[in-house]
């Protein structure tokens, strides 16, 4: 009963921004200004909660927190969702100290549209899903608006990389969804899963370990706040 209470004053709060920062944005005309992101979660949806999917259980997680519904779009070929979301502005370092700190108005939260994506085909031919996704939802269009949100067995588990273009790794949804983007240009989150003795293969098909899901599973998982935080960051470099 008290983290449904907790989860609840947290909904109340972001609601309370959501608005201030809708009125603010009608008032000034900077609303035509604002920033568009496409999160997606890569995995198998045949096979849920496995290490291959936990891009796919963090997707969920998010859409969960911020009570945002998926719901199936044949033409896109996944569950999309889309809502808007205030972002407060990333402390700076060095600036801000002291009395000068005190003294200072509270920055004003930005106001961003984020949709969500799980794609419905298998991992390997994801990518088409995405660009479908990003050519009819994502407005301004263009790559840089993408989060990828995908296992890794370079980092290991429990652990969170950033990462923006470059190559797939190896990675067969990465791949697709450069393939069918035509460009690399696109922010990845790379979730941990490390390596096992066993068949790569059989290994990232493999039900995440109890440790492991209780980190990324859920709306107050430590895994789903510290991905959050890393999409925030993100947002906030973006021109």
């Amino acid at each position: 009963m008290q983290a449904t209470h907790k989860f609840n004053s947290f909904s109340f709060l972001r609601r309370f921004l959501s608005t201030s920062a809708r009125t603010a944005a009608l008032m000034t005309g900077k609303d035509s200004q604002t920033k568009h992101f496409l999160i997606v979660g890569l995995g198998n949806y045949t096979h849920p909660k496995t290490r291959h999917s936990v891009g796919q259980v963090v997707l969920d997680s998010l859409a969960e927190r911020f009570q945002v519904p998926l719901n199936y779009d044949r033409s896109l070929m996944g569950w999309v969702g889309s809502t808007e979301i205030d972002i407060l502005p990333q402390p700076q370092k060095g600036k801000g100290k002291g009395k000068q700190a005190a003294d200072a108005e509270p920055a004003e939260p930005e106001r961003v549209k984020f949709t969500f994506l799980k794609p419905k085909l298998l991992m390997n031919v994801s990518g088409k899903s995405v660009a479908l996704t990003l050519r009819n939802k994502i407005r301004p269009s263009s790559n840089r608006s993408i989060i990828v949100l995908h296992d890794s067995l370079e980092q290991k588990p429990l652990k969170i990389s950033p990462k923006f273009s470059g190559s797939a790794n190896g990675h067969n949804g990465v791949r697709s969804t450069i393939d069918s983007l035509a460009g690399q240009d696109f922010h990845r989150l790379r979730l941990g899963i490390g390596r096992g003795p066993q068949d790569v293969g059989d290994f990232v098909l493999e039900p995440l370990p109890a440790k492991e899901l209780t980190h990324w599973d859920g709306t107050e998982a430590e895994g789903v706040s510290e991905v959050w935080k890393a999409v925030e960051a993100i947002v906030a470099s973006a021109k």
